[in-house]
């Protein structure tokens, strides 16, 4: 982001964040505020927002064994990838880009993600335990809590009041 300000979080940027699984919320978000250097975008140049998929053995056997796409992903958020939205919220949280932006650009995930709330390490449905600190993960059966996707919401800018 070129020019920017740091806002409060909204209460309807918590709920979003909550939702797309980060845990620990910033008390600020930095907003594209425009200049004359960026054509008032309040964006220059660009940043990727990536994600990786490293193989591994356990990754590789599942693959070979046709194991479906839901099985896959939770092997590899296991193995410590970080999805694309991930990456996007760790760029939003260390003030690299606005919330809006990876909203608008980001697709969204088919499911909610779900991280350990010790670490924040992204966690599938089925672990028992975090695979990064042990900390024992609460059945979703037994919490009342299910597993959706994320809903298409409109972009927070058409019904923000921050400044453009």
């Amino acid at each position: 982001m070129h020019c920017s300000i740091a806002m409060p979080l909204k209460e309807e940027e918590a709920d979003l964040l909550r939702n797309l699984g980060l845990r620990h919320l910033p008390t600020h978000l930095n907003a594209a505020q425009g200049c004359a250097k960026c054509d008032g975008e309040g964006y220059r140049g660009r940043v990727g927002v990536n994600e990786l998929l490293v193989i591994d053995d356990a990754l590789a056997e599942a693959i070979r064994s046709g194991a479906q796409e839901e099985i896959l992903r939770d092997l590899a958020i296991g193995s410590g990838m970080v999805s694309m939205m991930g990456d996007a919220l760790i760029k939003v949280v260390a003030g690299i880009t606005t919330l809006d932006e990876v909203i608008r650009v980001v697709p969204p995930s088919k499911r909610r993600n779900l991280a350990c709330k010790q670490c924040d390490q992204l966690l599938s449905p089925a672990f028992q335990f975090c695979p990064k600190c042990a900390t024992p993960v609460p059945s979703l059966a037994n919490s009342g809590e299910a597993l959706s996707p994320v809903p298409n919401l409109p972009p927070l800018s058409e019904t923000s009041t921050r400044p453009n």
